[in-house]
């Protein structure tokens, strides 16, 4: 009982308020402090009823943190037991202290983000090692301190045509706007000279996505749209380029796809 108290309430920690797990956590292990103890008369009736109403209780305290899992397992495609169906991610840097994201090891608050703020920072190449082998980046190694301003491209993966981001010339340091449309896979480059750096990023929150997350010369700042969950400042975002006035142009008459 003990044991499966901390595991749930571990379990129920990433989509619950901490100070309620606290409360939580110390009304079950006083119902199974008084549940546990001895009787001292075991012919008494009352003190029995009173194990079993502690423990009544208990099952009851425990029924929101169990609708949050069971939703909690629904969205994110888990098992029944409570356990993911493929093995945890593994992202660009620590999740500790992500304040928002989505998919395993993160708070889990945001949902397909249509807007994805990225910072040019510079980075080496990690090959298709992140967020389960479906993000990363492969090419050449960026340098701030020999490519102070680079061009940053993003598309839909595989698909140059639909662009996410025009090529825009970023400074390091600086952030972009990316609209991802809530697409599942977000492709960008960052060139300098002769050298370019391709970026994969899983965006569909199938896989770990967060505040912080390191992807070669690119890191993740914010979600604009998620901007209380990520707790940052209200940004006014730049029109879709899919809608009609965006830079792409009026829609086609007829097509197929995104």
């Amino acid at each position: 009982w003990n044991v499966g108290i901390e595991v749930l309430l571990a379990r129920c920690h990433p989509i619950s308020q901490g100070s309620v797990i606290q409360k939580l956590r110390a009304h079950l292990h006083t119902s199974l402090s008084l549940w546990s103890q001895p009787l001292v008369q075991p012919s008494t009736q009352a003190f029995h009823s009173m194990r079993v109403l502690f423990a009544i209780l208990a099952v009851t305290a425990l029924q929101p943190c169990v609708y949050a899992l069971n939703d909690h397992r629904h969205r994110r495609g888990m098992n029944s037991m409570g356990m993911a169906d493929s093995a945890p991610s593994s992202g660009g840097t620590s999740t500790n202290n992500a304040v928002c994201g989505c998919g395993d090891n993160t708070p889990d608050n945001i949902d397909k983000p249509k807007y994805v703020t990225l910072k040019y920072i510079g980075g080496g190449i990690t090959g298709l090692t992140l967020q389960d082998g479906k993000g990363g980046s492969q090419g050449s190694p960026i340098d701030t301190a020999t490519c102070g301003t680079v061009t940053v491209e993003c598309y839909k993966n595989g698909q140059t045509s639909t662009q996410y981001l025009s090529p825009t010339s970023v400074n390091k340091g600086e952030e972009v706007q990316v609209f991802t449309n809530g697409a599942a896979e977000t492709e960008c480059t960052v060139t300098c000279g002769t050298s370019m750096q391709r970026i994969d990023i899983h965006t569909s929150c199938s896989k770990e996505l967060y505040v912080g997350q390191e992807f070669g010369a690119l890191q993740i700042t914010n979600f604009p749209e998620y901007s209380t969950e990520c707790g940052t400042s209200p940004v006014v975002l730049p029109q879709d380029p899919q809608s009609p006035s965006g830079p792409s142009g009026p829609p086609p008459t007829c097509g197929c796809g995104d």
